[in-house]
């Protein structure tokens, strides 16, 4: 049993930092080595949980299986465990199925059973008795409430979610997917006016109203969110990094024979090669492609965080990109009257032009 000073010290570590308390005190399971393992964050991860903390607004772009609403779900534990009795959390969780709300929220809750008894209060550590206390005031298929004020409600999405709930942070976990979800998020706005905070958390499906939307309009600096891009060959458990690497490889997308094998697996090493228009491949991306019978749109979905090429677009997203990366200017000017006009060039008197409009 701990000292009361070792338990102060433990507890303000976990205040201090979450990825110390994740790595700490919890496990998680692994499809990939068939049971629970310590959850040890790779970099990505970090990274996700360092932005949630120092971001009021967050989206994160991921493929399947990678772990997000995962580790999601374990800094939300932290953050409702950890908070102030005075100042308890209120963390509300959207999804397009109310089941997957439920999943969610099932997530959190283990993780919560994983933290140690010590950081509830005096009457829950201790004694055998104290031990078996629940530490769920409120303790539902939809809602949790703990024993420092903290609430966590899961529910599917409507306009009518927020109802009597004002959270201090918002997940909409596959947001791609909602219903409707730019009016949802429109509402959710005003019930976060008061300093609330938000997390978009998706795979892509195509240029939908409000995942779609936000991302083109985060990277232009119109709105306030924080962008996290995560790519499958950024999770080690895919990469070949665990079985001391050598399998993943990166394939120009001009020259099949240009490949060249990962050696560096770092971040700033895989944004050099996709820059240079190479496409990461492995044993398992190659395997996860067979299982989807090499289906364009549903790897582009799926496994490559493609907005483009989930949309079922009529024209290959390779060569979509390819024309953004080659082709694509900045105008020369843009028209004072109608914004959505852009000149490139000055008509040029007396020539006959052709419009194409789709």
């Amino acid at each position: 049993m701990l000292t009361l000073n070792e338990i102060l010290q433990e507890y303000t570590k976990c205040i201090m930092d979450p990825c110390y308390a994740i790595t700490t005190y919890f496990e998680t399971f692994d499809k990939t080595q068939e049971g629970f393992v310590p959850f040890k964050l790779f970099p990505k991860q970090v990274e996700i949980i360092h932005a949630y903390r120092d971001n009021r607004f967050n989206m994160v772009t991921k493929p399947r299986q990678a772990g997000v609403s995962t580790t999601t779900a374990a800094y939300a534990a932290i953050l409702a465990a950890f908070a102030d009795k005075k100042n308890p959390e209120q963390i509300l969780i959207l999804a397009n199925k109310q089941d997957m709300a439920f999943e969610f929220l099932d997530k959190i809750k283990d993780f919560l059973r994983q933290i140690p008894r010590w950081a509830w209060g005096e009457e829950y550590y201790g004694s055998e008795e104290k031990n078996d206390k629940s530490i769920f005031l409120t303790d539902s298929k939809k809602e949790l409430k703990l024993p420092n004020k903290s609430r966590i409600r899961a529910v599917a999405t409507s306009k009518d979610a927020l109802r009597g709930f004002t959270p201090t942070w918002l997940i909409m976990d596959e947001a791609a997917f909602i219903d409707q979800g730019e009016e949802v998020f429109g509402a959710a706005l005003t019930a976060l006016g008061t300093g609330g905070r938000a997390a978009l958390v998706s795979t892509p499906n195509g240029m939908d109203k409000l995942y779609y939307t936000t991302y083109e309009q985060s990277k232009k600096g119109k709105n306030d969110f924080n962008i996290i891009e995560m790519k499958w060959y950024q999770d080690p458990r895919y990469n070949g990094y665990n079985n001391g690497g050598n399998d993943l490889t990166w394939i120009h997308e001009d020259n099949e024979d240009d490949q060249l094998v990962e050696v560096e697996f770092t971040h700033e090493h895989y944004e050099e090669m996709v820059k240079k228009g190479y496409k990461a491949t492995s044993k398992w991306y190659r395997s996860m492609c067979r299982g989807m019978n090499n289906d364009k749109r549903m790897i582009a979905q799926e496994l490559d965080v493609s907005f483009i090429g989930s949309g079922g677009n009529v024209i290959d997203s390779k060569d979509i990109l390819r024309q953004e990366k080659q082709n694509q200017m900045e105008p020369l000017m843009v028209d004072e009257n109608n914004k959505d006009i852009w000149i490139w060039e000055e008509p040029i008197e007396g020539h006959q032009y052709i419009m194409g409009v789709d």
